[in-house]
């Protein structure tokens, strides 16, 4: 089919920006003297076009093309206030420890504040990989207040934003687990000297005091390299008046669900096989609300762990990892398959041509990969993300993923916001090591 020609009236062409007609620069000189009004008044606001807002959405980038696909850009934003949400036992810690650690390995700091009080440092260690270059930039902090979550995550907030007021070269990630944990100070104090006395309040102290606290602290977080990582619990609930329907319910405020730009709903999907040394689940990750990109997409992501010996010490220690390359891999043979969307299916074959084989290995004349010498999901995506970029940029064409400005470890990242960080045509390899999975995937 011929491509449509839009041919532009005398009118089209006259009201576009910076023409040389009278309508044009009248245009102009109001634009002109709005902006300077705002500023005069507002000196630190920051107006941009429509689009040079768009380099607002670069950032970090992502370790997989999975993470890519869900989200619907190459670019984990900093700025941005996030929420995970899902019922108990569905990863929604590891997944914001594993979140902090793409911040840790750029160069950037965590602060993990624990108002469930259940901590598990072994865990933690492990989704961190051990290694020594982050690990001590990885804080945890116990919160018994909701007072004390809320101010630790102020003054972090503050001193990465003031003292990285030129370069903001030093992402950082404040993570709260989870919310809706601890009550206030003065409800604990009261339940303490009367019993029953928090539970006689008539409104919800914990959702207010959050909204109220997020209103204020919101606008402080866009306005450096921080992200602001919440954990809730969500329950379904009935929908009124639609038998069978149900929605999903989050504890901690509405305010958080107007905040956040992005939100993950995790749910287990099934188990790993399991030994006395490994096991596992898989997780479906999906962004039920999404400003980056297109909401309600989903991954189905395995999460792994095993056992091992220290190399150094000798010690048992447990590893933890979320296998995003073996969800990469299967969310291309998840469009492959799919005869509702024949166009995805075809265009992806096109660019890489996937071959199942028995106990779950794949083989690829794009990839690189022989017959005769088939390999799991795994390496097959880690093939893809570190040896064959170049097949990156046509997927996401297919795939619907935008490209971002990306940020290099160390770079700053108000130059990236300011448009002079261009996209590379193949993109860079990513800044994560590369990961040796037990297991793989003969133990699904």
């Amino acid at each position: 089919m011929a491509r449509r020609t839009v041919v532009k009236t005398p009118h089209d062409k006259e009201m576009e920006h910076g023409g040389n007609t009278a309508h044009s620069d009248r245009r102009d000189l109001v634009q002109t003297a709005a902006n300077k009004a705002m500023l005069t008044q507002f000196k630190d606001l920051q107006i941009r076009s429509a689009e040079e807002s768009i380099n607002l959405c670069g950032g970090l980038a992502l370790p997989s093309l999975a993470l890519r696909y869900v989200l619907g850009q190459d670019a984990m934003p900093v700025g941005r206030i996030m929420a995970i949400g899902g019922a108990f036992g569905s990863c929604k810690t590891a997944l914001a420890v594993e979140v902090a650690r793409w911040f840790l390995c750029y160069g950037g700091l965590g602060w993990y504040l624990d108002a469930e009080l259940r901590d598990s440092p072994d865990m933690r260690q492990a989704i961190l990989r051990h290694d020594p270059a982050i690990l001590p930039y990885m804080q945890y902090a116990k919160c018994t207040t909701q007072q004390m979550w809320q101010g630790a995550v102020s003054f972090a907030l503050d001193s990465v934003v003031d003292m990285c007021p030129v370069r903001f070269d030093i992402p950082s990630i404040a993570i709260v687990d989870s919310v809706a944990a601890v009550k206030p100070a003065e409800d604990q104090i009261k339940f303490m000297k009367e019993q029953g006395g928090a539970g006689a309040r008539g409104y919800a102290s914990v959702a207010l005091l959050n909204s109220a606290w997020l209103a204020n602290v919101g606008p402080r977080v866009t306005a450096g390299p921080f992200c602001l990582l919440l954990i809730q619990h969500s329950t379904e609930k009935a929908v009124d008046g639609v038998p069978g329907a149900t929605t999903l319910s989050h504890k901690g405020g509405g305010e958080i669900g107007y905040l956040k730009s992005v939100a993950f709903e995790l749910s287990p999907v099934k188990k790993l096989k399991e030994t006395n040394t490994q096991g596992g689940r898989v997780i479906r990750i999906k962004v039920s609300k999404n400003s980056l990109g297109l909401p309600d997409r989903y991954i189905d992501v395995p999460v792994r762990w095993w056992w091992d010996r220290d190399p150094v010490t000798g010690d048992q220690r447990q590893q933890y990892i979320w296998d995003w390359h073996h969800a990469a891999l299967g969310t291309l043979f998840a469009f492959s398959k799919m005869n509702g969307r024949v166009t995805t299916r075809k265009a992806i074959n096109e660019i890489v041509d996937l071959h199942e084989m028995s106990r779950g290995r794949v083989w690829s004349k794009a990839l690189g990969i022989p017959k005769d010498n088939p390999v799991t999901l795994s390496e097959a995506g880690e093939i893809l993300e570190y040896e064959k970029t170049e097949l990156l940029p046509p997927l996401y064409d297919v795939l619907k993923i935008f490209r971002r400005p990306l940020l290099k470890p160390g770079e700053c990242l108000k130059e990236m916001w300011n448009g002079k960080v261009p996209i590379q045509k193949i993109p860079a390899v990513v800044p994560y090591p590369k990961t040796s999975v037990v297991g793989g995937d003969d133990d699904e």
